[in-house]
């Protein structure tokens, strides 16, 4: 049967808005990450052209707090990101479902091209499979997985990186020549570095999928040698820019929480528990924890059955599809594309560009079944079921109006502490502050939007413990400086699902920071009790964040 090509795009658009119709009952949203780049945006319209450049390198970094080991950022250049901010805040103004609706849009992009990939590799084997081709992209479309696409704009690298990784797939199986797929692969090392693997997944495309019949490793190199030499020119050329942008911090030397190193203990079971947890997510569709503290946790998540059961599926469905050149090719693409991944923090969107591999395999796999019945009942059952989940996912997101966002309980807060946020005023120190870990990244970022101009730094020293577990921090002006203390339990608590390294320090200890340098005063197992803060400035403000008494919420005290 035939599929005419405007029949399968209604087709993929219907899925992937009947998965993603819970963003358009008010739960598109702005967080954090996005804060970053709108105030960017911000700062270029009020006259600072340099603040998108500087965007475009993505850093992540936890100087300002001292327990994080000294060093620790990793920066990224990822200009796409910033010219698609750019680009939707032209459009939409700062309105979160216009951003959302984008992504909406790049999402069935990747389908459509998904798709256009499948109908070539299959031919290759079976010649047109349209309906198996259709099914495939459909279950891309709607994959639970793939949720954090639709409303985390901040995400949308993995997006942007796929629309180009799979452009990139369609120049290629249609022979285009080494300009064109240049071009196309320096566009998808400028959406996400990792990206690079696009020239071993086309090597082993033409090794299990080729064309014609396969004349050897040496008749792949040398007939579209001008193809690889042109991939090679726009890599080197990638990575001069990359330097170029990312300086010192680009050498990739640097500590980074969010790697699990084969240095650090538990690697290979921390490593392990993320596979699981991937592997439970994919088959039953479940949202998958950003931060696993180890196999315990996973265990604790989704119980032994629920691992047991998605792992045999999944080997099944791999034994099935292995069988066949493109389940052979999907299957080992998928696993190229996920494995240099395990080693960070588990996230949704990591699994977007591995699952095209994925889908190819299932499409094989719908081939191969000799029931048409069979292989109509095992489609609408993963396409259905992998869409009820997306949309169970996004339904947890926060309904707005009503719930406050991240950035405007971070306004909330400082606009009722007393706090001079003007520009020029002198730095603010904060003690106990009561907002989660990646609030506090962009808290400056989120102060800036919201109220139109620049404000003063903004030191946060210590989080609020939350449940139980240590007391109240009590805290002073000392000299020049400030002492703070935590009567029964060390300054700051780790969360270990965050998987940040506290710093072990020794009493008497004298850490130098950016705006003040910290004096170990008294430790516990290595983590300090008490410590004396001396900014650089002896002209600052201090304040402390403490829990109501009356009702759910947090008040501000300066120290005076």
């Amino acid at each position: 049967m035939r599929v005419r090509w405007y029949l399968a795009l209604a087709a993929l658009a219907l899925g992937i808005v009947a998965a993603a119709w819970p963003l358009a009952a008010a739960r598109a949203h702005f967080v954090p990450d996005d804060d970053r780049y709108l105030n960017a945006i911000r700062v270029a319209e009020a006259g600072d052209a340099t603040a998108l450049i500087e965007a475009t390198v993505v850093e992540n970094r936890w100087d300002q707090h001292w327990w994080i080991p000294d060093g620790t950022y990793i920066r990224f250049f990822r200009p796409f990101v910033i010219a698609s901010y750019v680009v939707d805040e032209a459009v939409w103004g700062m309105n979160a479902a216009g951003f959302t609706l984008t992504n909406v849009a790049l999402h069935l992009a990747c389908t459509w091209l998904v798709y256009v990939v499948m109908l070539s590799l299959l031919e290759r084997w079976r010649g047109p499979q349209p309906l198996a081709a259709l099914a495939g992209a459909l279950l891309f479309a709607v994959q639970a997985a793939h949720a954090e696409q639709l409303w985390y704009i901040a995400g949308r690298t993995d997006t942007l990186a796929a629309l180009a990784f799979l452009g990139g797939l369609v120049a290629w199986t249609r022979r285009r020549g080494p300009l064109v797929l240049g071009a196309l692969f320096f566009v998808m090392l400028l959406a996400k570095e990792y990206t690079v693997l696009f020239v071993p997944v086309v090597v082993l495309l033409e090794r299990w999928l080729p064309a014609g019949a396969w004349r050897g490793w040496r008749a792949l190199f040398v007939e579209r040698r001008a193809t690889w030499a042109a991939l090679g020119v726009a890599l080197v050329v990638f990575l001069a820019l990359r330097a170029i942008a990312l300086g010192e911090a680009g050498a990739g030397v640097k500590p980074y929480p969010y790697f699990f190193l084969p240095e650090r203990e538990h690697f290979v079971a921390r490593t392990g528990a993320i596979a699981l947890e991937y592997a439970t997510s994919l088959v039953l569709g479940r949202p998958i924890a950003t931060f696993i503290a180890g196999l315990d946790e996973v265990v604790a998540r989704h119980g032994w059955w629920r691992l047991a059961g998605s792992g045999a599926a999944l080997l099944a469905f791999a034994a099935y599809a292995v069988r066949t050149p493109p389940g052979r090719f999907g299957l080992a693409s998928f696993a190229l594309l996920l494995v240099p991944l395990l080693p960070l923090y588990s996230t949704g969107r990591y699994l977007y560009l591995p699952t095209i591999g994925l889908v190819l395999a299932f499409a094989a796999v719908l081939v191969q079944l000799r029931s048409r019945r069979v292989a109509v009942a095992l489609a609408v059952l993963a396409i259905g079921s992998q869409a009820w989940w997306s949309q169970d996912a996004l339904q947890t997101l926060p309904k707005r109006p009503g719930t406050p966002t991240s950035g405007e309980q971070v306004l909330a807060l400082f606009e009722s502490a007393p706090f001079d946020l003007a520009p020029g005023a002198p730095p603010i120190f904060v003690a106990e502050f009561p907002m989660p870990w990646l609030a506090q990244q962009f808290v400056r970022d989120s102060l800036e939007l919201r109220l139109g101009h620049a404000v003063p730094p903004i030191q946060l020293l210590s989080t609020a413990p939350r449940g139980p577990g240590p007391g109240l921090l009590d805290i002073e002006r000392r000299g020049t400086g400030f002492a703070f203390a935590r009567p029964n339990g060390p300054l700051y608590l780790a969360d270990p699902r965050s998987d940040f390294e506290q710093r072990r320090v020794t009493e008497g200890e004298v850490i130098y920071e950016r705006g003040y340098e910290f004096e170990v005063l008294r430790e516990l197992d290595g983590l300090a009790t008490a410590a004396e803060v001396r900014p650089a400035t002896s002209d600052f403000q201090l304040g402390v964040f403490r829990p109501t008494t009356t009702s759910p919420g947090w008040r501000a005290e300066a120290v005076r």
